[in-house]
């Protein structure tokens, strides 16, 4: 065990008698304090999908439609009905007693108002490519829509599922900057409404009275502290100490030593939430290196991927390995060749090869929730003769470093599976010119191909030739899963069951 581990450990037992007491009273208050590690300058799903983000902002705006992993099934959210008119163009009927957090009605003009001013090409965020199929949304009475795309889109459902949050047009359009409706008046539909949004400190969420139950269930807690905490380990002081009541993404060690405390649980659920490995396969960094494909694969021999996953990866005993840039479980999903497998000797004899005899610098961007498997990484690379250094950035910077062509090597830990679809990551990456790192026809026309049919087994069949081809290159290397490891006072619970297998929120946190 780690010293941190260790001396956490001797805490853990430090504070119980105290923490007896507090837990129950938080319990009483009905108030559920949440450390959130990567602090997001608004709710808007829209303007900032981050992960921290969504756990939080699922919870406040509601879909126009769900998608029921569990069953794989669309099911009514705002939309009561729904039917496809023809390839492009869908038409919903929508509920008439939904209300927003601050009383207005949810109708028709307020779905067609969100869906034009996301899809206007003058309004500008960072997953802007996901909205521009949309051609035109029409009222056709005070709770019917249709939606026209500009051509064919075999995801159109899955949008609305997993893109879809219906915001109030009334408060929205009043804003100067309407960007800021996530932040100065972040008004949904949810189970949850926020009365304090502060940048710098956290959310205040508190349950909605105005909520209309459908599939999810209204807020199991009444209060919801969502508190911006950047560093682990004063995340674990604070639990320790009963500031707050849950802390995820909790690293291996110090997951260990909090589950030893008899006021603690560790809740492990694996997710859909994927680690992978990006190169700079076109060489756009100061490395040109990485722009030999033999040099690629001697990377991804010399990291040894179980490894990761036993020793390093949060929550691996219930981690999957990853040998497609997709999930097995997601639709379209398929591959036939696997990455190179780990051969540390095989590594080094490539590099030579490649004219690298002595190995070379390699810088390593990551997030913070990475960092540790990133360290691990750059330890295994070390031996083969590359330098590693880590540079461990926020969701932003990061975006911005890897469009603008800066990084060398990117370990994300990405939503990938925030939908259930195979094409989720591929669109992500290859999906903005500025993100593609190897721009590859092979695998470009895969993804055109794959994307023009609502045919599973013919999209399949497409996207397997992608995700051969991103092996073969080593453009990417996936890892594994990453499960989401909360750590907790013993008075809360988290159901290991929700309803969404992509990504939890507040609405599975319980009281025991």
């Amino acid at each position: 065990m780690s010293r941190t581990a260790c001396l956490i450990s001797v805490g853990l037992f430090a504070v119980a008698t105290f923490m007896a007491g507090t837990a129950i009273a938080q319990k009483s208050a009905d108030t559920l304090r949440v450390a959130i590690t990567e602090p997001f300058p608004t709710l808007s799903p829209y303007f900032n999908p981050a992960t921290e983000a969504s756990f939080i902002n699922q919870a406040v705006f509601q879909r126009l439609i769900g998608y029921d992993e569990r069953n794989s099934k669309y099911v009514p959210v705002v939309a009561k009905s729904w039917k496809r008119v023809n390839d492009t163009t869908l038409e919903f009927d929508l509920f008439d007693d939904i209300k927003f957090h601050n009383g207005d009605a949810l109708t028709a003009d307020d779905v067609v108002y969100t869906f034009r001013y996301v899809a206007d090409p003058k309004v500008n965020f960072r997953n802007k490519q996901y909205y521009l199929w949309v051609k035109n949304v029409e009222k056709l009475g005070p709770y019917k829509i249709r939606v026209t795309a500009k051509e064919f889109n075999a995801l159109d459902l899955f949008h609305f599922a997993f893109r879809g949050q219906v915001e109030d047009a009334k408060v929205h359009e009043k804003l100067d900057d309407r960007a800021e409706y996530g932040r100065k008046t972040p008004v949904g539909s949810g189970p949850y409404k926020v009365t304090k949004f502060d940048r710098n400190s956290g959310v205040s969420l508190t349950r909605s009275t105005t909520f209309k139950s459908g599939p999810y269930e209204r807020a199991p807690i009444k209060n919801l502290e969502a508190l911006f905490i950047t560093d682990p380990q004063t995340q674990i002081a604070q639990l320790l100490t009963d500031n707050v009541d849950l802390v995820f993404n909790v690293a291996p060690d110090n997951a260990k030593a909090l589950d030893a405390n008899p006021n603690i649980d560790v809740t492990v659920i694996d997710s859909l939430t994927g680690l992978y490995l990006m190169f700079d396969g076109l060489g756009r960094s100061s490395n040109k290196a990485l722009a030999d494909v033999r040099v690629r694969k001697a990377m991804a021999m010399a990291i040894d991927r179980d490894a990761l996953i036993k020793n390093v990866v949060p929550g691996g005993s219930v981690a999957r390995r990853l040998d497609a840039m997709c999930f097995d479980s997601m639709e379209a999903c398929g591959y036939t060749l696997k990455p190179p497998a780990y051969d540390p000797d095989g590594a080094k004899k490539l590099l030579a090869e490649a004219g690298y005899p002595n190995g070379f610098d390699f810088v390593l961007d990551t997030q913070i929730r990475a960092r540790d498997v990133a360290q691990a990484i750059g330890g295994m690379l070390y031996r083969v003769g590359i330098r590693t250094t880590v540079n461990t950035v926020n969701t932003i910077i990061m975006f911005k470093r890897w469009e603008d062509g800066e990084v060398q090597g990117l370990l994300n830990n990405s939503p990938a599976g925030n939908w259930p679809d195979a094409s989720k990551l591929l669109d992500n990456v290859f999906g903005v010119a500025a993100r593609d790192t190897i721009r590859d026809p092979v695998i470009l026309k895969g993804i055109e191909a794959g994307f023009g049919s609502h045919d599973p087994a013919k999209r399949k069949a497409e996207y397997t030739t992608v995700f051969n081809r991103i092996n073969e290159l080593t453009s990417h290397l996936p890892i594994s899963s990453v499960p989401v490891v909360w750590a907790h006072l013993k008075t809360v619970k988290i159901d290991s069951n929700p309803l969404s297998e992509t990504q939890s929120n507040v609405t599975d946190v319980f009281w025991k």
